[in-house]
């Protein structure tokens, strides 16, 4: 008997010294026993609860009612229930708690009332607080899930993940964000931790946004956390969609600028026997009496010019420069663009260009906006389904031009025109569309100051509008006279055949001529003494090229350093492209005709006649 007394002296004691609220209720759910810790937590005295039920003192805040609802129902089920609420003394701010109720029976299972236990989650909160704190200030996405059903996301994942809350996003699956294309390879990781609780590698994947947009980011695993109360998995997620923009912008440039290496080169190779090929078919045609022979050498002249004017064509969209400064005629760039991909289009479609019958010039540069009008060609070619038609127009609307291209195709819903321009965005997938077309396109429009415009509707085609700056022609593109007067001219060029049809032409329009056949010789020639009206000079030389013979006779003979027109077959190096384009002079391009030469040289000669 005295033993029994004793541990129940000592059981009393040990739950009044406890950290824990502790209350026992009888079978009514009245309180019959509370230790220190609950008049601390409530704010009450023993005795003013003895008696009473917890409901009549309305010990928990009001708003919690439908928690402790729940937890007297489980109890009278005869169920242990577990949960959260809020208690604290009457006027006071309410702690949070962690709650456990059970039912009470003794040692011969006979029902005895209730016991209830209130553990204080505040220090908790606040570790949770300074935790969610921490990851809201970091750059990068954040997600705490339980088995991929989220309990918290910052900021920075909200934006990724295309919502406006946290509530929206809290307590559903991850997986209704991530692409169903990623989904298993995420279960293979989480199945990885759970297992041997290693933590997988960072792994790009993609997540899909409410709006149907797509964005790369790299998933980080950050090991299990305690989030309120609970163990749970957090990983970090950098968005890696403009990085990958980037990439993808900078490994188009470099393909560009290797083919407009490998082209120029090409180029270079055609263009130097397609120089005398021409000149001795012009002077082969006006040897020739009318007939058979003299039609044969007409055709074959034209021949060699479609060859020329596809060459040129082709150096507009591959001349690798980057810079958007300077001005293109906007008719050139359309002509050009359509020649390139004329055959692409008329298996589709019939191409119409409606000209505004003069020259239109705008700011950028001729290859990028050849880009441009390339790619929405060749768009609105793919938009056909059949038979259809692709118009482009151009037209000059208050300070700006307007370039056109319209199709007749399928078109566009409301929601793909809005996603038109996002990067990766793309109906063709499955065709090997990458989505970055158009976004390209309106990156380099706005990179000059420019915009672009769609319009489209489902089964009545799209319109694409480009609009540019309108600026003045060049002063070397300017109507000069094509007559020149009869001048002393030194032919630099290393090609034999080329050397000779330069100096047929040039002499048989009364010009007197002298010869060189590399850089060295030229510069030998006027260190002798020789004086010229001008140098027709070949860029890409063996031993001494054009570079460095006009660098030495800037240095050493200035004056004939100015009346230097340089030729090139094609500057397919990147330091021959940059040093013509700095040039204040024209420059030619092999083979050009009598009209041509006869612009340029009257330019530089116009301007060391006025220095």
């Amino acid at each position: 008997m005295v033993s029994t007394v004793v541990d129940s002296l000592l059981w009393e004691e040990a739950l009044e010294q406890a950290s824990d609220s502790i209350e026992l209720l009888d079978e009514e759910i009245r309180i019959v026993w509370v230790n220190r810790a609950f008049e601390r937590l409530h704010g009450r005295l023993r005795a003013s609860v003895i008696g009473r039920t917890p409901a009549a003192l309305q010990l928990g805040n009001l708003d919690d009612a439908p928690v402790f609802r729940q937890a007297e129902a489980a109890i009278l089920r005869g169920e242990v229930w577990r949960g959260e609420a809020r208690y604290g003394p009457p006027g006071a701010a309410f702690t949070p708690v962690e709650l456990i109720a059970s039912p009470l029976h003794d040692r011969r299972g006979r029902f005895r009332g209730y016991l209830a236990i209130k553990r204080d989650l505040s220090q908790r909160e606040q570790r949770d607080r300074e935790l969610v704190g921490l990851l809201e200030a970091l750059p990068v996405g954040v997600a705490v899930h339980q088995h991929g059903a989220l309990r918290y996301v910052n900021r920075t994942m909200l934006d990724i993940m295309g919502e406006a809350s946290e509530g929206a996003a809290l307590g559903r699956s991850m997986f209704e964000w991530l692409h169903p294309a990623d989904h298993q390879l995420v279960r293979e990781r989480m199945a990885v931790t759970d297992d041997s609780g290693r933590l997988p590698v960072p792994t790009d994947m993609r997540v899909r946004q409410a709006s149907g947009a797509e964005r790369w980011v790299r998933i980080s695993p950050m090991g299990v956390v305690p989030f309120r109360g609970e163990p749970c998995f957090c990983v970090s997620v950098l968005d890696l969609t403009q990085e990958r923009r980037e990439r993808e912008a900078t490994a188009s440039l470099e393909r560009l600028r290797t083919i407009g290496g490998v082209a120029a080169g090409v180029a270079h190779e055609i263009n130097n026997p397609l120089t005398w090929l021409l000149g001795a078919l012009d002077e082969l045609s006006r040897e020739l009496p009318d007939g058979r022979g003299a039609e044969l050498a007409k055709e074959a002249q034209l021949g060699g010019q479609r060859i020329r004017d596809v060459v040129r064509d082709l150096a507009l969209f591959t001349s690798g420069r980057d810079s958007d400064a300077g001005r293109c005629e906007v008719g050139e760039v359309v002509r050009s663009a359509v020649a390139l991909s004329r055959r692409t289009i008329e298996a589709v479609a019939e191409v119409q260009v409606e000209s505004p019958g003069r020259p239109l010039w705008v700011r950028g540069s001729t290859s990028r906006l050849g880009q441009v009008v390339l790619n929405l060609v060749l768009n609105a070619a793919g938009a056909i389904d059949d038979r259809g038609r692709v118009t482009l127009r151009w037209w000059r609307e208050g300070a700006e031009v307007v370039l056109e291209v319209e199709d007749d195709g399928v078109g566009m819903d409301e929601q793909t025109r809005a996603r038109a321009f996002e990067p990766f965005f793309t109906t063709r997938r499955e065709r090997g569309g990458t989505g970055l077309g158009l976004a390209m396109c309106q990156n380099i429009v706005t990179s000059v100051g420019g915009r672009m415009v769609l319009s489209s509707a489902p089964g009545e085609g799209t319109r694409a509008r480009v609009h540019l700056a309108c600026v003045t022609a060049p002063e070397d593109r300017l109507p000069v006279e094509a007559r020149l007067s009869p001048c002393r001219i030194l032919v630099v060029e290393d090609q034999l055949l080329v050397q000779k049809a330069l100096v047929r032409r040039l002499r048989g329009v009364g010009h007197r001529v002298a010869v060189a056949d590399d850089g060295e010789q030229a510069l030998a020639i006027v260190a002798s003494g020789a004086v010229f009206d001008l140098i027709l000079c070949d860029v890409m030389m063996p031993r001494k090229d054009g570079l460095a013979v006009y660098r030495e006779l800037c240095a050493e003979h200035p004056a004939m350093a100015r009346r230097v027109l340089f030729m090139t077959g094609a500057a397919f190096t990147d330091e021959a492209r940059a040093f013509l384009e700095s040039l204040a002079s024209p420059w030619l391009v092999k083979p050009f005709d009598d009209v041509d030469f006869a612009r340029a040289a009257a330019a530089i000669l116009d301007a060391v006649a006025t220095d």
